[in-house]
């Protein structure tokens, strides 16, 4: 139960290790909780677990770390990379990694802290030999902690540890506005005028810039935001738009054990979160350019495509005359649905095997929200 416990919400994996600490695999809070029956979430403690089920049956061999020497950088690109919350922290053992700890988003925000504090400029990922210090909240720190050693950092190439999630891969795209000038290229000859780009804030309109400028068309954002729940916030159980209209997965919300008052819930905060971005970006509303005019919806990579799909529901609630939905990757999943469902489908990627957006782009940095009010900004200054 301790990956469900509250105080492990910095923690989205956890590893598996044998007796002699030799990591086995990963286990993630949503293949935990689907071993578990449907049960409101306020009672975790009562989930009693099906029968038959190990966690051996249910983890991931494929896995990605680093070693207690590789800078705090390498641990960061990783978690951005991705998307993970923390991180195994692994050495050699007799030819096999071995578990020697955690890191997590929370460590690297307190090492940061002290480098800034402290400065030291060359934080690494340290052991700590004398057990757990008090931090400064007055709270104990986690036995494997962020420090900043002397001995010089074990690189991530040459120690060996690192074994990512699909060896071999190479990045498809240099960064997102190299994979929307290339989008742009298959979506010219496909739409005509009038037609608007929307782009889902934030990576999605930094890959639908390129498409505006390419189409000579209007660029605004279309909000729509993923709905979880407070004890699983990496799993999307649907998403909401800016009208406050919201898709619901089913499957994901039983497996959750939702009641109907805990989805309103989360459907009122992210309404709220939605509202606030709307008045941070300043932009003009999408809703009146729709009317008549052919819609490209556009994101940086569709996983399950739950934040597209309010996307595409608000533009056709809105009088779009045809939907195209485009990005440039796609999980085989999203895929097939959006080709269903829009009246076009644009991807440039098709992963059956798909994992993670990051893993399609070579810089994949969060794209912040003064960068998506520039882009907005210039986009209108084009097309005036």
């Amino acid at each position: 139960m301790l990956a469900l416990n509250r105080e492990a919400q910095d923690f989205n994996a956890f590893p598996v290790v044998d007796g002699r600490g030799v990591l086995q695999g990963i286990v993630t809070k949503l293949d935990l909780l689907r071993m578990f029956r449907p049960t409101r979430y306020r009672w975790l403690p009562e989930l009693r677990p099906l029968a038959g089920e190990r966690v051996a049956d249910i983890m991931t061999r494929e896995i990605v770390g680093v070693g207690p020497g590789d800078p705090v950088a390498v641990a960061v690109d990783l978690m951005i990379a991705y998307q993970l919350r923390s991180l195994p922290v692994l050495e050699r053992r007799e030819g096999r990694p071995a578990l020697v700890g955690i890191v997590s988003r929370t460590d690297v925000l307190r090492c940061l802290m002290d480098v800034s504090t402290d400065g030291v400029g060359r934080a690494r990922l340290g052991l700590g030999r004398d057990g757990p210090r008090a931090g400064r909240s007055g709270r104990p720190n986690p036995p494997i902690r962020l420090a900043h050693p002397v001995a010089s950092p074990l690189h991530l190439e040459a120690s060996g540890l690192l074994r990512p999630a699909r060896a071999g891969r190479r990045a498809m795209f240099a960064n997102r506005e190299a994979a929307g000038r290339a989008l742009a290229e298959r979506l010219a000859p496909l739409v005509g005028a009038p037609c608007v780009v929307a782009g889902i804030p934030r990576g999605g309109v930094a890959v639908a810039l390129p498409v505006a400028e390419r189409l000579g068309a209007p660029l605004a954002a279309v909000f729509a935001h993923k709905l979880s729940a407070p004890f699983a916030p990496e799993l999307a159980f649907g998403a909401i738009d800016e009208d406050g209209e919201a898709i619901l997965d089913a499957a994901t919300v039983a497996v959750l054990g939702l009641a109907p008052e805990d989805v309103e819930m989360a459907k009122a905060g992210e309404r709220r979160a939605i509202e606030r971005r709307i008045a941070r970006y300043g932009a003009p509303a999408l809703a009146p350019l729709l009317p008549g005019r052919a819609a490209v919806l556009v994101d940086d990579g569709l996983a399950t495509g739950l934040t597209m799909r309010a996307a595409l529901a608000y533009v056709r609630r809105h009088g779009a005359r045809e939907v195209t939905v485009a990005t440039p990757v796609a999980s085989g999943e999203a895929a097939a649905r959006f080709a269903r469902e829009a009246d076009r489908f644009v991807s440039l990627v098709v992963d059956d095997a798909f994992r993670a957006v990051g893993e399609y782009y070579a810089d994949f940095a969060p794209v912040p929200d003064q960068a998506v009010v520039a882009m907005l900004a210039r986009a209108r200054e084009a097309v005036q």
